[in-house]
C-alpha cells in the first residue's frame, strides 16, 4: 500500500532531528526536545516559590507542563500518521491512487505550511490571558508582576505553547477540508460489503474521532485557565472566549467531517437503489413475456434475486461513519472542558481538590 507522504511540520522535523541527538521515540522525543526548558524552569520555580503557590494552582500547573510535553508528539501524530493513514485507507471507496494522491499532497501541505493563519489571533488571546491575570498569579501562582523575572520567563513559553497549540484548531480545519475534498471526488463510492459494515466509511469517522481526540488534549489547560480567571476580573473575558472556542472546535472538529460525508454517501446509496429498482421493474417485465420460456424465466428469477439482495445491501449501509463506542468518545470529549467551566461556575461542588 502506498505511503501518502510529503514534507514534515516544522514540530515533526524537530523531533526527529539529528539535534542534538536522534531519539527514535517519538514521545520520549517530545518530552526531551521541547518540553526540557519548561520542566527545569517549572522545577526551579517551584523550589524557590513553592510556598506562595496554592494546592489547586500547583495542579493546573502541573497538566499544563504535562501537554507541552505530550502536544508536540500528539501534533507529529496527526502530521505523520492519522493523516497519511487517512488517505492510505479511503482508497477503499475513491479507487484512484493519482486522485488520492493529488489530495494526500495538497492537504498535507496545506496542514504544515499554512498553521500560522490561525496562530498569530490564537497567540493574541493566550497573550491577553496572561497579561491580565497579573493579579491572579500574585495571589495564588506566585509570581509576582511585571517586575517579577519569572513572570517573563514563563510568558515565553505561554506564547511558544500558544504557537504549537495553534497547530490543533488549524488541524480541526484541515481535516474537515480534506474529507470535504474527497466527499466531492466522482469516484467516491460506497461497498456494501465491506467489512465495517459501513461501506467503507469507517476510514473518515476514524480519522474525524482521531482528530477529535488528540485536539481535545488541550483540556489540560482548561483548570489553568479558570485559576487566572478567578483571581482575575480583568482576564476572564479572555479565558472564557478561549474555552468557547475550544469547546467549539471539538465539535466541529467531529461533527463537520461526519455530517458533510453523510450527506454525500445518502447521495451515492439513493443513486444506486433508484438504478436498483428500475433494474429490477424491468426485469420483473422481462419475466412476465417470458413466463412460459423456463429457461429465460429462470434466468429471470436468478436476475431478481441478485437485484434485490445488492438492494438489501446498500439500503443496510450504515451512513454515519461511526459506532456507538465512538460516539462516546466524542461526547466525552466535549463534556470534559465543561466539566472545568461547571465547577468554577459552581454548578458542580469539588471541595477534596479545592476549587
Amino acid at each position: 500500500m502506498k505511503q501518502y507522504h510529503s514534507s514534515k511540520i516544522w514540530i515533526s522535523q524537530i523531533l526527529e532531528s539529528r539535534f542534538p541527538f536522534r531519539i527514535q521515540n517519538p514521545v520520549l522525543a517530545s518530552i526531551v526536545k521541547i518540553g526540557t526548558v519548561p520542566n527545569l524552569t517549572f522545577i526551579i520555580f517551584c523550589a524557590i516559590r513553592y510556598e506562595y503557590i496554592t494546592t489547586t494552582f500547583l495542579i493546573a500547573y502541573i497538566l499544563g507542563i504535562i501537554w507541552l510535553n505530550l502536544g508536540p508528539f500528539l501534533i507529529w501524530h496527526y502530521d505523520q500518521r492519522l493523516q497519511p493513514d487517512f488517505f492510505n485507507k479511503v482508497s477503499a471507496i475513491v479507487p484512484e491512487p493519482e486522485r488520492l494522491n493529488a489530495l494526500a499532497t495538497k492537504y498535507g501541505s496545506l496542514f504544515r505550511k499554512k498553521f500560522w493563519i490561525l496562530a498569530a489571533p490564537w497567540t493574541l488571546i493566550i497573550t491577553g490571558v496572561w497579561a491580565t491575570s497579573i493579579s491572579g498569579l500574585a495571589l495564588e501562582g506566585g509570581i509576582f508582576g511585571l517586575s517579577d523575572v519569572f513572570y517573563w520567563v514563563w510568558f515565553v513559553i505561554i506564547v511558544i505553547t500558544a504557537i504549537v497549540s495553534s497547530i490543533g484548531f488549524w488541524g480541526v480545519l484541515v481535516t474537515m477540508l480534506a474529507i470535504r475534498a474527497v466527499s466531492r471526488e466522482k469516484s467516491l463510492c460506497l461497498d456494501p460489503l465491506h467489512p465495517d459494515k459501513m461501506g467503507g466509511l469507517s476510514t473518515v469517522g476514524s480519522y474525524a474521532i482521531g482528530t477529535t481526540l488528540l485536539f481535545s488534549s488541550g483540556s489540560l489547560y482548561l483548570p489553568l485557565g479558570f485559576q487566572l480567571a478567578s483571581g482575575s476580573e480583568r482576564a476572564t473575558s479572555f479565558i472564557y472566549l478561549a474555552a468557547l472556542l475550544f469547546s467549539a472546535f471539538i465539535l466541529l472538529s467531529f461533527l463537520g467531517p461526519t455530517l458533510i460525508i453523510h450527506q454525500r454517501a445518502k447521495s451515492i446509496r439513493n443513486a444506486v437503489l433508484g438504478k436498483l429498482r428500475e433494474q429490477y421493474t424491468e426485469q420483473s417485465h422481462t419475466l412476465d413475456i417470458n413466463d412460459e420460456n423456463y429457461t429465460a424465466a429462470t434466468i429471470c428469477y436468478l436476475k431478481l434475486s441478485r437485484l434485490r439482495s445488492e438492494y438489501l445491501d446498500y439500503q443496510n449501509v450504515k451512513l454515519y461513519p461511526f459506532e456507538v463506542g465512538i460516539l462516546v468518545k466524542l461526547i466525552t470529549s466535549v463534556v470534559f472542558p465543561l466539566i472545568f467551566l461547571l465547577i468554577k461556575q459552581g454548578y458542580i461542588s469539588l471541595g477534596f481538590l479545592g476549587f
